[in-house]
């Protein structure tokens, strides 16, 4: 008999070439915040691009949950991906109750600005090159939606299919 101990080991990361749905969710909590307008500086003939600090940080905060819940490791998957948006945001506390039940129950939805687009834009911005390969190949987004929750909270779910 054979006794093999894993204590200290790691797994052996997924072949990821096989034709699997494999699922990664992950959960950011706060208020959303939508991709900006890129800033600009510019010297001379020189033109750079750069991603506005808020937005930056908040990408920034995309990437350490999405590199925490693959356990550290960088798979690239390739192949066609579905992005699953839901972006759930604070009811206002001037709401009657009957406003605020409507809103928890998913009746009343949330119609006012940032844009679902924009918040899908940094998400593709953010998981480029750590998730998948190119956000090319995101095929769809079935499963974005925003809604009113208790907490705000953005869930991101990312579907190899």
């Amino acid at each position: 008999m054979c006794n093999i101990s894993t204590v200290g080991t790691r797994p052996a990361p997924p072949i990821l070439k096989e034709r699997v749905n494999i699922m990664l969710k992950f959960i950011i909590h706060g208020k959303a915040q939508p991709q900006e307008r890129p800033g600009v500086n510019a010297r001379g003939k020189i033109v750079k691009f750069f991603d506005r600090p808020n937005t930056a940080e908040y990408k920034h905060r995309i990437q350490a949950a999405a590199f925490e819940a693959l356990h550290g490791r960088w798979p690239r998957w390739s192949g066609p991906i579905n992005l699953a948006v839901v972006e759930y945001r604070e009811i206002p506390i001037s709401w009657s109750f009957k406003k605020r039940n409507a809103a928890l129950t998913g009746t009343l939805r949330p119609i006012s600005r940032p844009d679902i687009k924009n918040i899908i834009w940094l998400c593709e911005d953010s998981l480029n090159k750590l998730v998948f390969i190119d956000d090319s190949q995101i095929v769809s987004y079935d499963g974005t939606a925003k809604y009113y929750g208790e907490l705000p909270r953005l869930e991101i779910t990312v579907t190899r299919l």
